[in-house]
């Protein structure tokens, strides 16, 4: 596929991570999930706006509706 669009040879990898740490791990998911729950409709919006013809992000957003917000134990 990247070489019918001329880029065969600068495939990358990205990933988008941000890293909670706390003494204990129920107290890291809740700041977690504060994090993530805690955003304004306004923020909401912005990211649907900025990112939903980003072919990352709506992969983000598929893997979220098949397998919910946890991809695997601690991500």
């Amino acid at each position: 596929m990247a070489k019918a669009h001329g880029r065969e040879n600068s495939i990358g990898f990205g990933m988008r991570l941000q890293m909670i740490c706390r003494e204990m791990n129920g107290i890291a998911w809740e700041a977690a999930d504060i994090l993530v729950r805690g955003r304004h409709e306004r923020q909401k919006q912005e990211m649907k706006t900025l990112y939903s013809k980003s072919e990352a992000n709506l992969r983000v957003q598929q893997l979220a509706r098949e397998h919910g917000d946890l991809l695997l134990p601690h991500l």
